[in-house]
């Protein structure tokens, strides 16, 4: 991926939230409005890039760095950790380990303090079904805005001609933008980095 970690076991994510389940969110409000999909695939993509990771649905990962200098801690580039099979410094396996659902992967034992070379950490990431409903309803929310609050000139006359401008780019943009509530909003959501 991007997010500097391999999915296994799949080529192509799920959606977050698809057409069917914005429909019911949104009472069917916008259910035959042809810019639902497209804007919820940039919505999905910006959310996803913004976090810094897939976020739904748990699936099995697997980290890599050619080189990591740390004392006593991996940061992995991924939220909502239910489990880490294996971690491996140049290929031998360390045992002596414990995990946070941040993705913080604490080491204890004679591997502290190195600065390490070819380190493998194979995990389980993601928001379960009974996790992923908040994010949705942000989904939601954005896309239905940015449905509802085209921005710019909508149309224009002068002359005897009148011309009227396409809203898909203003929506795009809209659904596809971080703005503050939705920084805030999303928070829960994104790696964060160790300092």
């Amino acid at each position: 991926t991007n997010w500097g970690y391999t999915i296994e076991n799949t080529d192509t994510l799920p959606d977050l939230m698809t057409v069917a389940e914005f429909n019911t969110l949104t009472g069917n409000k916008f259910a035959s409005d042809a810019r639902v999909s497209s804007l919820l695939a940039s919505a999905q993509i910006t959310v996803r890039n913004f976090c810094g990771w897939h976020l739904y649905p748990s699936l099995p990962c697997k980290f890599e760095a050619d080189s990591i200098d740390v004392s006593r801690c991996i940061q992995l580039p991924s939220r909502f950790v239910s489990g880490v099979s294996s971690v491996k410094l140049r290929d031998a396996d360390i045992v002596d380990y414990h995990v946070k659902t941040n993705g913080l992967v604490f080491l204890d034992g004679s591997v502290l303090g190195r600065s390490w070379n070819d380190v493998e950490v194979k995990f389980t990431s993601g928001l379960g079904a009974a996790q992923i409903g908040a994010l949705k309803e942000i989904l939601a929310g954005r896309i239905a805005n940015a449905l509802t609050n085209s921005y710019g000139v909508q149309s224009e006359s002068a002359g005897g001609v009148s011309i009227t401008y396409s809203l898909n780019w203003a929506s795009h943009a809209n659904a596809a933008s971080i703005t503050d509530p939705l920084i805030a909003a999303l928070m829960p959501y994104k790696v964060q980095e160790v300092v």
